[in-house]
């Protein structure tokens, strides 16, 4: 539209910028459509993010199916519950955290639960399993001053 009324008419600038400029909007407008086109897919999707946790069942459901969910795990199965928070150093000096939720399982598997495809927050999640009696701790990691640093501290037993 920009191109039409405004780069189109003007004589004074090079053809190569024009082609240029073409080439960016319609780029811009592909990125866009398939923007949209996520977006309606997530709108018109008929399931919906529930999580239930009754007294033997973590029940967790998403509206998109993914990799780790839906997921339905015994209580009696899950060895404990985990939030890691990880704070490093930007290329800026800027401090950030990157935080991620585990279930550790006792056959000594991680089910890592990621909060853009959960749908629902894990912390409250766990907090729920918390309240039946499943161990959860907040363990930080500071990787400001040693990057090498991978050795967790435990913070908080919720």
């Amino acid at each position: 539209m920009l191109y039409f009324f405004a780069i189109g008419p003007a004589d004074q600038l090079p053809i190569w910028f024009k082609a240029f400029f073409s080439l960016a909007a319609i780029i811009g407008l592909g990125m866009a459509v398939v923007s949209l086109a996520k977006v309606f897919r997530v709108m018109v999707t008929p399931g919906d993010w529930k999580v239930s946790v009754n007294d033997d069942h973590l029940l967790w459901e998403t509206a998109i199916p993914h990799q780790d969910f839906p997921m339905q795990i015994p209580l009696t199965d899950i060895e404990q519950a985990v939030r890691l928070e990880t704070w490093r150093t930007g290329s800026d000096d800027s401090r950030y955290v990157d935080t991620r939720f585990e279930l550790h399982l006792r056959d000594g598997s991680v089910r890592t639960v990621s909060q853009e495809t959960a749908g629902i927050n894990p912390h409250r999640v766990f907090l729920a399993l918390r309240d039946r009696g499943v161990p959860y701790q907040l363990l930080k990691r500071d990787k400001t001053r040693d990057r090498s640093s991978s050795a967790p501290v435990i913070v908080e037993v919720y």
